[in-house]
């Protein structure tokens, strides 16, 4: 009988012994950039294998031993252990870096081409006269489709003359059916001055933006500002060249009024020329 009774009093001081080293341990977990909780992670005693998850809004509480340790881990963060001696009030997991494989970007520009469609293809050493009340033109046909923009207008000039007449240059869109029904292109026409006139021109019209359309353009020139006076012989020139199989040599009378000058009966093409920039 004494022995039973010395048994279950072993036992009691052991149980309370026990008890009096487990302690109630709380927390709450928080990411330590930015002090958001952390909910659903996994809190594990080192000891007893046994675990459970923090609530909601990061909150958690276990019984644990004073010798135990536990192991906070949660996906995106990394794992901390610690030890338990008090209370852990808050406690703050680093957020994982996240390496990501390099990526190369790599940033491809459109290729910029050139066309020259006009008296770039031959040159010639041949003249036309700049007439009164007279049209030079070319009509350049976009045989191949190409979608870009009128850039420059070059032309040349074989003699500048004595009249110290003026050029006026313009662009006219052409009907699919009739190229001798057209429409202006230009807001309004270039006019180069008799001083201003090189031999050698070259006029860029890119910030007009004139689309060189499916149908072709023409281009036409003509003199103006011009002396009453002014014999045959000091008439201003424009250089030009023997057929151009490319264009459609035209001359013109007054307003959109165009005849063709066919080769060959008419064999010179003034050395009028356009430069067209597209993307490839």
């Amino acid at each position: 009988m004494k022995i039973k009774l010395w048994l279950v009093l072993i036992f009691l001081i052991s149980h309370n012994f026990i008890l009096c080293q487990t302690v109630s341990v709380n927390g709450v977990l928080m990411n330590s950039m930015n002090n958001v909780v952390i909910p659903s992670a996994t809190i594990l005693n080192n000891t007893t294998g046994k675990f459970i998850l923090s609530d909601s809004i990061g909150r958690f509480s276990l019984q644990i031993s004073k010798k135990d340790s536990i192991t906070i881990s949660h996906i995106g963060y990394n794992s901390l252990t610690i030890k338990i001696d008090t209370n852990l009030n808050n406690i703050y997991l680093t957020a994982k870096k996240i390496l990501l494989d390099e990526v190369t970007v790599v940033v491809r520009k459109a290729s910029i081409s050139r066309e020259h469609f006009g008296y770039d293809l031959i040159k010639g050493k041949n003249r036309l006269d700049l007439q009164k009340y007279y049209r030079h033109a070319v009509y350049f046909q976009n045989n191949q489709k190409i979608k870009g923009i009128i850039k420059k207008i070059n032309f040349n000039i074989h003699k500048k003359g004595k009249c110290y007449n003026g050029v006026r240059i313009l662009i006219f869109n052409v009907d699919s059916l009739d190229i001798k029904k057209s429409i202006v292109l230009l807001s309004k026409p270039i006019e180069l001055p008799y001083k201003k006139i090189g031999y050698k021109n070259k006029i860029d019209v890119s910030l007009d933006s004139i689309q060189f359309p499916l149908n072709g353009v023409i281009v036409s020139i003509e003199s103006f500002d011009w002396q009453e006076s002014c014999q045959p012989n000091n008439m201003m020139q424009i250089k030009s060249t023997e057929n151009i199989t490319e264009v459609v040599n035209l001359i013109g009378f007054g307003n959109n009024i165009w005849e063709l000058m066919e080769y060959p009966n008419w064999r010179y093409t003034p050395e009028i020329g356009i430069i067209v920039e597209f993307k490839k």
